[in-house]
């Protein structure tokens, strides 16, 4: 037994000894000890785990880092653009769920005020931090773009009479 463990059973068996000579605590502070114990008890369990898993998470190679995006390149801008406008679609679709009046939600004037206003949301939303999409775009736009000049590389070999198939 761990010094954890024999210390929750050192409390409990004083907390049941005093239950025994009739010096119970109130309700409340039994229920609390009683929580507490329990935490405690399912706390001492996990700490071996965690300790573990701290161990076998340090001895896991590392990641690659992942590249820098230049956010004033044309690639960024456009995908900036297209997070944008996904955005503010999420937004008109959110914007759908909430209940309004009837007669207000109809005017011209409501709708284009809602209209401009989805849109703020968005520009506000892509412009402060965005939802990552823009830089999820540019990644792999990046990968392909490296994907091709590694097939670009690649010789090709002419084609012999073995690699014709006949009927």
């Amino acid at each position: 037994m761990d010094g954890v463990q024999r210390i929750l059973v050192l409390s409990f068996t004083a907390r049941m000894r005093n239950a025994s000579r009739g010096r119970e605590a109130p309700e409340e502070w039994a229920s609390l000890s009683l929580f507490l114990f329990l935490f405690l008890a399912l706390l001492s369990l996990l700490l071996p785990l965690g300790a573990r898993a701290m161990n076998v998470a340090q001895s896991a190679p590392r990641l690659p880092q992942p590249e820098v995006i230049d956010k004033s390149s044309p690639e960024y801008q456009a995908a900036q653009g297209f997070e944008n406008q996904f955005v503010e679609q999420m937004v008109k679709e959110m914007r759908k769920s909430v209940h309004e009046d009837p007669e207000i939600a109809n005017t011209p004037g409501h709708q284009i005020f809602q209209s401009w206003q989805d849109e703020q949301y968005a520009n506000t939303i892509t412009q402060t931090q965005g939802i990552g999409l823009a830089e999820l775009i540019v990644r792999q736009l990046h990968e392909k773009e490296a994907d091709a000049r590694q097939y670009r590389a690649m010789r090709l070999r002419a084609l012999n009479k073995s690699d014709v198939i006949r009927k």
